[in-house]
């Protein structure tokens, strides 16, 4: 599905180049901390990455992409907290969700 967004050419590759940059630092991020649960640093950027691009889609207008990157932003809390620890099911759940979001991104091209 292709939803309209009033943004120019440029402002749609500005959008998802951002976007694409955040996914990657996110599934490879996601790698690592399986490995490194206990990586702050690795989770704070991991959480800086869903947080710009819940801030990013909010400012086009993309509210189901808002909605997702903010569940994984408040997920990725919990882990920085320590009120939620990372294991394999969770880290499944979490590359599941930046596919999600990956998808979502495609309904601004043109």
């Amino acid at each position: 599905m292709v939803l309209s967004f009033d943004l120019t050419d440029d402002e749609r590759q500005i959008f998802m180049a951002e976007t694409e940059e955040q996914i990657d630092i996110l599934t490879n991020g996601l790698v690592v901390l399986e490995k490194k649960p206990d990586d702050l640093e690795l989770i704070q950027n991991l959480f800086r990455a869903a947080h710009t691009m819940k801030g990013s889609s909010g400012m086009i207008g993309h509210t189901r992409m808002v909605g997702l990157t903010h569940e994984l932003e408040t997920a990725l809390d919990s882990v920085r907290e320590d009120e939620l620890n990372v294991s394999p099911d969770l880290i499944d759940v979490f590359l599941d969700s930046v596919d999600a979001i990956k998808e979502l991104s495609f309904e601004i091209v043109d």
